[in-house]
């Protein structure tokens, strides 16, 4: 930012200075031009007032004033385009900086055996100063020792959606159901309340085997040892 800054400064420095050198050569060369033509002498007088003179005066000062108006148009294109450029900067540097926070606003941890349910209960306040719709959305359970387990356990949440007021407070209960046959491991969970983007909070399942599967495997393991 600070260096965008320096450099439009430095351009508009450069406009400047240009324009009082410009302004110093036309003045200077036009006053030359005065003396010629005040003083006597008919040396002076004749070649000042030939035709080609006067043609190659003009022809020079048009090429000045029009590579004077493309240094202007060049310059105002590339200030317009950093502009732009720092506006498109600014806006994606906020946009990654809202768009979703790196840590979950907290976690809701427990133990479940698989083919059990588990409930979760929390509060959500509204701190806003206008009234929230929210919707909960949760999003598939991956396994954290093989992240291409993915697990759509039924989770149930009460209320689901609802109306929250400034100040006001709600309950919200979770019944959560792992079937039988789930692989045992660390399920993570992000859930998503929608009204309070981008905060999100997480539910992270430790799923235990079965004991009766447990049980079997036991027996399995002592019948082939013997």
């Amino acid at each position: 930012m600070d260096k965008q800054n320096s450099s439009l400064s430095n351009d508009i420095q450069e406009l400047i200075n240009k324009s009082i050198e410009v302004n110093k050569i036309f003045l200077s060369e036009t006053s030359k031009l005065v003396r010629n033509i005040a003083t006597p002498g008919e040396k002076k007088t004749s070649s000042v007032f030939q035709t080609n003179f006067f043609t190659e005066a003009f022809n020079a000062y048009a090429k000045m004033n029009i590579q004077h108006m493309k240094n202007m148009l060049d310059l105002g294109a590339s200030l317009v385009q950093k502009a732009n450029t720092q506006q498109t900067t600014d806006t994606s540097a906020n946009t990654e900086t809202t768009t979703e926070p790196a840590e979950p606003s907290f976690v809701l941890k427990g133990d479940v055996v698989a083919g059990n349910k588990i409930a979760f209960s929390f509060l959500l306040d509204n701190s806003k100063q206008e009234a929230v719709l929210c919707t909960l959305v949760n999003s598939s359970y991956s396994l954290q020792d093989d992240i291409s387990v993915n697990e759509n356990f039924a989770t149930t949440f009460s209320p689901q959606a609802f109306m929250l007021n400034t100040g006001e407070q709600k309950r919200i209960n979770i019944d959560i159901d792992v079937p039988a046959n789930t692989k045992p491991g660390l399920y993570t969970s992000n859930v998503q309340v929608q009204g309070f983007e981008p905060a999100y909070f997480s539910i992270v399942l430790t799923v235990n085997e079965t004991p009766n599967k447990t049980a079997t495997n036991a027996r399995k393991t002592k019948k082939s040892q013997q």
